[in-house]
Parts: structure tokens; C-alpha cells; sequence
């Protein structure tokens, strides 16, 4: 059997990384008009009307800087949506995608206002609720950010990133019954995202359903068989089930992918060492020392496997 649940701190620093990665996810300049994302087939009338309105040299501008902020010219973009907003102020795509400038170049207060004007001649475009639920969280504002991300949602059910923020959001605070919710409903959408199917995995292993968390590493894996994370809790798993050979197979394939995998290579010396492999337990243990000069365990076991080989 495992040492100790040998994954927990491994656990610790992993789900922080992850959680951080759902929370701060990244800006994006996304598609604008009527043909882009997060455009709500119940628009207002006024917004029809003000759409219908602007001119053809500010939709011109509007797409230049689309086009420059997909390419990484954000400094570009700037000027281009600047001109679009100033020759039609009630165009919301341009306000919003200044607003995405603005935050990609780092100004995320002055971001805001581009946003909110967004949403205020545009009430149905989930987009800016979603960017300004982001924003308002990497500046600090976590409860006004989770108001944007709902609106957002109740706006768009189905926007994937407002749904996986939400997930890294909740599971942060503690809320993991309603954070699986959302990751459920995210999933839906991309079920192919081995990295979120390993985050509903994990939410299922920590709350101990560890039958309900087998399948999600197993279908993580169809997407991502390299995934170390998978792997090794499956391994770990099958380890603590007794099931040797699964696990050995599951640590092996861990160690194809990096064979300094301090864990696995613990749990692959318990293993030999139980299964009176002592050659092979000594070969897993001198490398994970060889990782961790200080692990007492890890020297423990090699002093007593040298021992009983002297006997």
C-alpha cells in the first residue's frame, strides 16, 4: 500500500495551481457583430436600432482592430477602437473590445467603464459581464466578480468560460457541491478538456466517491493520455485497492512521461518491497533519494532492504 496518501501535498499545490488557472483566466479578443459570440437573440429593440445605425467607417475601424488585437497589436487595436467608439459612441462591440485591449495591456481599471458601457447600451451581451466579472476579480473585488459571472450566465447558460470560472471561483470559497455543478455543466460543452474532467475527478476523489472519480480520470486520459495527474491517481488508487498490477501499469506510464515523478517512484519501491521485489524496490527508492535527499522514510526503506540483503 502507499506510504501515506502520498499525492495530499502534491494535492495541495497542484489544486492551487488549478484554481488559479480556472479563476485568472485569460483575456481574449473574441469575434464582435452579429455573427460573434455572446450575442443574445433578445436583444432590445434599441440596441437593434443603435447596431443599425452606425456608420460603415466605424464598423471599419471596429473590424481593423479586431483584426490587430487577434494578431497581438493590442497598441494597434487601441487606436483603431478608439477611432470606432469616437465616430459611433453607442456601438457596444467597440466599447467592449477597447475594454479587451485595455485589460490584455494591463489596465484593468480603466477597462471597467468600456465594459459597463457595453452593458448599458447592450443589456443581452454576455460578453463584458463576463470580462468585467474577471477583472473585477484580479482586482480584488471577488464578490462583485461572481455577480458579473452569474449575470453573465443567466444571460448565456452555456458560456464555457464564465461556467469554468465560476468552477475555480466556488471551489476556492468551499462551495464544491455547486462549483461540480457548474464544472458539469462546463463539461457538457467541451467534454474533450482532460483538464477539467481531472478537476471533477479530483472533486469526486476528495469528497471520497473515489467510484465516481475512476471513469472522469479514465475519460481525461482518452483526451490527454499523457496526463500525469490521471495516471498517477489511478495508480494510487489501484494501489490502495490492492490491485498491483493495474497500479504498476498506471505508475509505469507516469514514469514513461517523467521519470523524476517523486510519488510514483515512492509508491513503485512500496510496491516491489511488498510484492518481495527487493532488487527493484532498492533501484525506485535510491531514485526518489536521489530527488529527496532528506525524505527519513525513503532511507528508512533502503536501510532496511541493505539490511535484510546482509542477512
Amino acid at each position: 500500500m502507499p506510504q501515506q496518501d502520498p499525492v495530499r501535498t502534491y494535492d495541495r499545490i497542484k489544486r492551487a495551481r488549478m484554481v488559479a488557472s480556472l479563476v485568472a483566466m485569460s483575456f481574449v479578443l473574441s469575434g464582435c457583430g452579429t455573427t460573434g459570440r455572446g450575442h443574445s437573440s433578445t436583444d432590445s429593440v434599441v440596441s437593434r436600432i443603435a447596431r443599425s445605425s452606425i456608420s460603415k467607417e466605424a464598423k471599419y475601424f471596429h473590424n481593423l482592430g479586431w483584426i490587430a488585437g487577434q494578431n497581438g497589436k493590442l497598441e494597434t487595436a487601441l487606436d483603431y477602437l478608439n477611432k470606432a467608439v469616437e465616430l459611433a459612441p453607442h456601438f457596444a462591440e467597440a466599447h467592449h473590445d477597447k475594454g479587451l485591449a485595455l485589460a490584455k495591456l494591463g489596465y484593468l481599471e480603466q477597462s471597467i467603464p468600456e465594459f459597463e458601457e457595453a452593458v448599458r447600451l447592450k443589456p443581452n451581451f454576455a460578453e463584458p459581464y463576463f470580462n468585467l466579472g474577471v477583472t473585477s476579480i484580479k482586482l480584488g473585488q471577488v464578490d462583485k466578480g461572481r455577480t458579473y459571472l452569474e449575470t453573465c450566465l443567466e444571460v448565456m447558460p452555456t458560456h464555457d468560460r464564465a461556467n469554468l470560472s465560476m468552477v475555480g471561483l466556488l471551489d476556492n470559497q468551499g462551495e464544491t457541491e455547486e462549483a461540480k455543478r457548474y464544472l458539469v455543466r462546463y463539461l457538457t460543452q467541451k467534454p474533450d478538456d482532460a483538464r477539467a474532467r481531472i478537476y471533477l475527478a479530483d472533486i469526486y476523489y476528495r469528497a471520497g466517491l473515489v467510484l465516481s472519480a475512476v471513469p472522469e480520470y479514465k475519460r481525461a486520459l482518452q483526451s490527454e493520455p499523457r496526463a500525469i495527474r490521471a495516471l498517477y491517481r489511478l495508480g494510487s488508487i489501484y494501489h490502495n485497492k490492492n490491485r498491483l498490477d493495474v497500479a504498476e501499469q498506471y505508475y509505469r506510464k507516469v514514469l514513461a512521461v517523467n521519470a523524476n515523478h517523486l510519488e510514483t517512484l515512492i509508491n513503485m519501491g512500496s510496491m516491489m518491497l511488498g510484492q518481495r521485489r527487493a532488487q527493484e524496490a532498492l533501484s525506485f527508492y535510491e531514485r526518489a533519494l536521489g530527488l529527496d535527499g532528506n525524505n527519513q522514510h525513503v532511507q528508512a526503506q533502503i536501510n532496511r532492504i541493505r539490511e535484510f540483503g546482509k542477512g
